[in-house]
This record gives structure tokens, sequence and C-alpha cells, in this order.
């Protein structure tokens, strides 16, 4: 039986290895059962390296065979020095062709009893091998097959970044949310920038801008751990509005386990490439720094990106793929080429359809509202000539409650609870002139403000997967400030309105850090003839949900002249945990401005004298009245015919 003591190979130079960056072992599948070899460096001449391995290596019978593997690691620069740009141009760097020449230098013969045998092989002798002169090549002798790197077809990376269509219709109390995958006829973003970085220096390798349809495609980049980073932000859709960080985000990683898979797959991209999933996902602090930013809307840099969004203040997101390893080989699926001269077949490494969803967020809509919820009219006498309480009836029209006393009055709701219309209607009472003097009126307002936005979540796994672990983390929305604009003839009872204040016009146009209540357009207009007051509201609405406050007024009748009273209401301030922008500017409302959904009038409340005819409660008093005078004049008559006959 035949044993090896030493075995030698010659390497090429150009491998430029050290001690580091080799492996000796008997197995390279099974690492755990694997034995490591030892062996010297030493150079051989100006074109091999002489490694010498102790092999010791016994008990190799007749027919057997026992295997070393020797592996090699090139860095990045060894690769770089030893490619080939083009074998066919003269004026290419000189050919780098890597030799690997391996012979025994020494091995013994043992006989069945196990006792050295002096055998000699008669077709080889060890350790005489020349290597790169093949005459000298003998049985105990090989040569592994010429190493030549030719930098050909470049590595290419291709896909599309697209906007994952959602509905054109806001869909309050429901979730908007992409599919997360690219669908046929989805429209393509153009200009949005792609980078390949390197993960082993955090630079960038290379890049492209997507075009016109919103494909991009990368090459030429060597092998390394990357990952592909998209930024964006300003782009134009077809229909003219602009992809604004603010109102969209990347749309949904479809799911989470196929994420935590490929955060473990570095080679990710080759599983599914038909499959047209969203490949990347936003930059979680970087949506935490904008939703910050956007919370309160007395920003003015927030109304102005409004008004011309390609000059956002928070005006770019970037989004990343999970880490991909692109190696030397792509063993997967290649593509055969034209054969090169030098009989090599060229062989293509792409990437396909690695892609990116952007999509519309949730769109956060409110609307303030503001009704005569009670009316109640008491004269001097302390009878009460009218007393209502208003609701909505089930096709959202207003209408007086039941057992409510209506007499002689009239009153118009032109709106209804889900349709706000300019026309804000009235509440009309006719009364003799007698008893408008000394009349009370009480009127209590019911004000709402109702959150028509559509949901959204304050959590990354909402964010990044459209998980909905957690309804407490629902985004809501709180008008922190509001303002009623009361007709100035009313009568105000702090003790009667928890929470309400008094304030000037002054109070609302004083800038705190250069920013005021009031919108700084209407810094010099007058408001003329309105008792100012101010709440500060803590509730929150969510998607859906409408809140309420009140605010009850009260005024003594005195004029026989036609009473008109109004109440304006807006929003001054208001906040927020989080979602998109909201497409409304609050302060820019005061009595005689147009009105938007976070301003309102109540109903126009007119007390008119009489128009003449009798009215059914004052009838009573009437007749109480002439009884009295009636009676008054028969005693001085009766008195007066007494006194005469004395």
């Amino acid at each position: 039986m035949r044993g090896v003591n030493n075995i030698v190979d010659y390497y090429d130079k150009n491998y430029g290895l050290s001690e580091k960056s080799i492996k000796v072992t008997s197995d390279i599948s099974h690492e755990e059962y694997s034995r490591n070899y030892k062996y010297q460096l030493n150079e051989y001449n100006s074109q091999y390296n002489k490694m010498v391995i102790n092999a010791n290596i016994d008990g190799i019978g007749p027919g057997q065979m026992k295997a070393i593997y020797v592996q090699f690691k090139l860095s990045r620069e060894q690769v770089e020095s030893i490619i080939i740009e083009n074998e066919n141009d003269p004026t290419a760097n000189e050919p780098k062709i890597l030799d690997n020449v391996v012979e025994i230098e020494s091995y013994y013969i043992n006989d069945m009893d196990g006792q050295t045998y002096a055998g000699v092989d008669q077709r080889s002798a060890p350790g005489n091998a020349i290597p790169g002169n093949k005459d000298t090549y003998e049985n105990d002798t090989d040569a592994a097959p010429t190493l030549k790197l030719l930098k050909s077809n470049a590595r290419q990376i291709k896909g599309k970044v697209f906007l994952d269509k959602t509905s054109g219709e806001l869909k309050t109390g429901e979730v908007r949310e992409g599919s997360g995958e690219y669908e046929e006829g989805e429209e393509g973003i153009p200009w949005v920038k792609v980078e390949l970085i390197s993960l082993t220096d955090g630079n960038v390798e290379c890049y492209a801008d997507t075009n016109e349809n919103g494909e991009f495609e990368i090459s030429g980049f060597k092998p390394d751990e990357y990952e592909l980073k998209y930024t964006w932000g300003g782009q134009k859709l077809s229909d003219g509005d602009i992809i604004t960080v603010q109102d969209y985000k990347g749309t949904i990683y479809k799911d989470k386990e196929r994420y935590e898979r490929n955060k473990n797959n570095k080679l990710w991209y080759k599983d599914n490439i038909d499959e047209r999933y969203s490949d990347a996902i936003d930059k979680w602090e970087t949506r935490e720094t904008i939703d910050s930013e956007i919370r309160t809307k007395n920003d003015w840099q927030i109304e102005e990106f409004k008004k011309n969004k390609e000059q956002a203040p928070y005006d770019e997101m970037v989004s990343t793929t999970p880490k991909m390893n692109f190696r030397i080989e792509n063993t997967d699926e290649i593509d055969e080429r034209e054969t090169t001269s030098s009989g090599i077949k060229l062989l293509e490494y792409s990437v396909e359809n690695v892609d990116f969803g952007i999509v519309e967020r949730a769109r956060q809509e409110v609307e303030l509202r503001k009704r005569v919820s009670e009316f109640k009219v008491t004269l001097a006498n302390d009878q009460v000539v009218s007393d209502v309480k208003f609701e909505y009836d089930q096709n959202g029209k207003l209408k007086a409650k039941s057992g409510s006393v209506t007499t002689n009055l009239i009153y118009m709701g032109t709106r209804d609870k889900n349709n706000k219309i300019q026309n804000n209607g009235f509440i009309k009472l006719e009364l003799d002139n007698e008893l408008i003097q000394g009349s009370k009126l009480s009127v209590k307002y019911e004000i709402e403000f109702y959150n028509k936005s559509e949901k959204d979540y304050r959590t990354q796994d909402y964010y990044w997967f459209g998980k909905i672990d957690n309804e407490d983390s629902i985004i809501k929305i709180t008008p922190t400030k509001i303002i009623d604009y009361l007709d100035d003839t009313w009568s105000f009872e702090l003790n009667k309105n928890e929470g309400w204040e008094v304030i000037t016009e002054e109070d609302l146009k004083k800038e705190e850090n250069g920013v005021s209540l009031l919108h700084p357009e209407l810094k010099n207009d007058k408001i003329e003839e309105r008792f100012i007051l101010c709440k500060e509201w803590e509730e929150k609405a969510a998607p859906g949900e409408t809140i309420t406050t009140n605010l009850n007024v009260a005024k003594l009748l005195s004029s026989t002249d036609e009473i008109l009273l109004q109440n304006d209401i807006g929003i001054l301030q208001m906040d927020k945990t989080g979602g998109s922008i909201i497409p409304r500017i609050p302060g820019k409302y005061i009595p005689g401005k147009d009105l938007d959904e976070l301003s309102d009038k109540s109903e126009e409340i007119i007390i008119t004298p009489s128009t003449g005819k009798n009215l059914n409660f004052v009838l009573p008093i009437a007749i109480g009245i002439v009884a009295l005078i009636t009676l008054g004049t028969g005693v001085i008559l009766i008195k007066k015919k007494v006194v005469d006959n004395k």
C-alpha cells in the first residue's frame, strides 16, 4: 500500500496570496469532519510560488483515491489586477493567465505486513517536475485548468420604479394600501436615482436614473456585497401630481416573513424573479422625522410647500433593499453567448426585476361643523314660548326632536351632516312687539369635529408590511385650538362654558417665534362687531369618528326691530399623531372670508315682530288684560253712582 509524505503545489505569483488566504483541507463540504493540513510557502522563481503540503497520507490501496483541497481566496484588488478588459484589444493590459501545477514530492510503499517496501515507480520520479515545462510532467504530476479572467459582459441589475395604484376616492375609515407588487399597466416613475452601495466601504459603486417609464439598468459592478438604494421625492406623474415624501411612501414589502428570509439570504434576488414584488423599504428614521415635522399645521413653510411642491422643505426619502451578494461567477440560469476567439464561452450575469413601488399614503381630511342644538325663548313673565332641541334624522337632515315647542318658529337647515355647503340656513321666530321687550333668548351650539381620514397606523410593521398589530396605534387628529366669532350682542358666561376663554383681536395676531394664531395674510384684516372666544381642545378623533363640544350663549331681547344674530367658528391649530399632510391650513378664517373644511357658520337666528295676526300663546294674556280693564271700569261707575245718591 502506498503513502504520501509531501505534495508540492506550484501556484502562479499573480495570485499574490498569503497564508491568510489559503486553506488546505481534506473536505470542503463538511467542515465539521474536515482535516486541515500544514504547509510551508516559499518563492520558487519569478513566475511561481511553491507550497509544500505535509500530507502524511497512508493506506492508499490499489485503485483507491484520497483528495486534498487547496482553496485560494483572492481579494477585490487582486481580482482587479488579473482581470482582462478585452483580450482582442491590442492596447489592453497584458493577459494574466494563472497556472497551477502539483506534484508528489515524496512517498513510500508498505507491504502487506506494514513494512517499508523498496519498490520503485518506473513511470515517475518524485520532485522532478518543472512548472510550465510539460515535458517534465509525469504520472505523479498534474496541472489544473488555466484560470483566465475576462471582462466581457458586465454584470447588470434591471428593474422598475412604479406607482402602486390605489383608489382615486377618499375612503373614510378604511385602509389605503397597494398590492406590494408591480402589475401590468401601472405607471412608471421617472427620474428616481438608483445607486448600488458597496457594503465593504460604503461608497457608490455605480448608479442610474429611471427613464420615462420608470425603468433602470445598472451595470459594470464588481463582485461584492451591496444594497440598492432608491432616492425619490419631487417626481411628476402623468396627471401632473407630484410625488412628495409627505403624501407618498414606499409600498408594502410583501410580506414580513419574506423580508426576514431575504435579510438572511444575500442571494434573494435569484428567487422568484418572475414575481414583480417591491424589493425595498423606506428608512424608518427618516419617516419619523418627516411626520414629526408636519404634526402641527400652522407651519407656513408647509403651506408654501403645498403651493409649490417642487420646493418642499422635506423633499427626499431613501429606500433600500436587503443585502445582495454578487459573486465572481453566476451559477444559476446563465445564458451562453457567442464564442470568443480563444474558444471561451461568454456568460451573461443579469439580475432582473429588482423593482420598487411607491404608493399614496392614507389621505387625511377633516371637517368642522357648527349648528344650533337647542333654542329657547322665555318671556318676561317666565312663560316659555319656544323650546326646541334639534337633531339629525336618518337622512342627515336637521329636524326638531319630538316634544319640542315650535309655535311660530320657522327653521331651515339647508345643508346636511354629510354634505356641507355654504348656505347655512336659519331659525326664525315671530313674536308680538309687546312681548319681545324683556324676553330672553338662550341658544346652545354644538360644534363637531369630523375626522374624514383614512386609517393609518404609526408602527413600523404597518408602515413596512401593512401589518396591523395594535389598534391603539391608529393615527388620530386633534383640533387643539378653535375660535368662535360670536355676535357682540350675545351674553357669554364662563361658568357655563368650561374650557372657553375670551381673547382679543390682538391676541390672535400676536406672534410667538415668528408665528401667530391667525394666518399672516389676515394680519391687516379687521374683525368687527364680534365677541372672540377660544378653546383648547384635547380630545382626539380616529378616522370616521366625530368629537363634539358645546357653547352656551344668551341674549336679552329689547328691540322691536328685526334681530339678526350670526355665529362663525374656525380651527386655529391642529395636531395629529402621524400620517400625511391635511390639505387645509388652519387660522385662515375670520368672518367675511370664504368657508372651507376648517371653518363653519351656524344657522342665522332671526327674531322678528309678528306680521299682525294674534298668536296663540298671546291670547290668554290679552283676555286677562281686557277683563281687568272692564272690571276696573265697572268699579268706577258703581262708586260714582253711590256717591251721587248721597
